[in-house]
Protein backbone atom coordinates (compact mmCIF):
# COMPACT_ATOMS: atom_id res chain seq x y z
CA UNK A 1 0.00 0.00 0.00
CA UNK A 2 1.42 3.34 -1.03
CA UNK A 3 0.77 6.11 1.47
CA UNK A 4 -0.94 9.01 -0.30
CA UNK A 5 -1.40 11.70 2.36
CA UNK A 6 -0.49 12.88 5.85
CA UNK A 7 -3.54 11.23 7.47
CA UNK A 8 -2.56 7.81 6.07
CA UNK A 9 1.06 8.36 7.12
CA UNK A 10 0.11 9.22 10.71
CA UNK A 11 -2.21 6.20 10.87
CA UNK A 12 0.67 3.96 9.77
CA UNK A 13 3.10 5.57 12.24
CA UNK A 14 0.66 4.89 15.09
CA UNK A 15 1.17 1.15 14.55
CA UNK A 16 4.93 1.32 15.12
CA UNK A 17 6.48 0.23 18.40
CA UNK A 18 7.19 3.15 20.77
CA UNK A 19 10.96 2.78 20.46
CA UNK A 20 10.83 3.05 16.66
CA UNK A 21 8.48 6.03 16.74
CA UNK A 22 10.70 7.84 19.25
CA UNK A 23 13.76 7.26 17.08
CA UNK A 24 11.95 8.59 14.01
CA UNK A 25 10.95 11.68 15.99
CA UNK A 26 14.58 12.17 17.03
CA UNK A 27 15.68 11.96 13.39
CA UNK A 28 13.03 14.53 12.48
CA UNK A 29 14.95 17.06 14.59
CA UNK A 30 18.19 16.59 12.66
CA UNK A 31 18.58 18.71 9.48
CA UNK A 32 21.08 16.26 8.00
CA UNK A 33 18.66 13.35 8.48
CA UNK A 34 15.76 15.37 7.06
CA UNK A 35 17.81 16.03 3.93
CA UNK A 36 17.58 12.31 3.12
CA UNK A 37 13.79 12.48 3.17
CA UNK A 38 13.38 15.73 1.25
CA UNK A 39 15.82 14.97 -1.57
CA UNK A 40 14.45 12.35 -4.02
CA UNK A 41 17.93 11.03 -4.84
CA UNK A 42 19.01 10.62 -1.23
CA UNK A 43 15.65 9.12 -0.28
CA UNK A 44 15.91 6.65 -3.15
CA UNK A 45 19.38 5.63 -1.98
CA UNK A 46 18.21 5.05 1.60
CA UNK A 47 15.11 3.20 0.47
CA UNK A 48 17.16 1.02 -1.89
CA UNK A 49 19.65 0.25 0.88
CA UNK A 50 16.85 -0.88 3.20
CA UNK A 51 15.22 -3.23 0.69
Amino acid sequence: MKIQNKKEAIKKLETLPDKVLIRLAELAQEPKALAYFSCPLKYGAVKGFLK
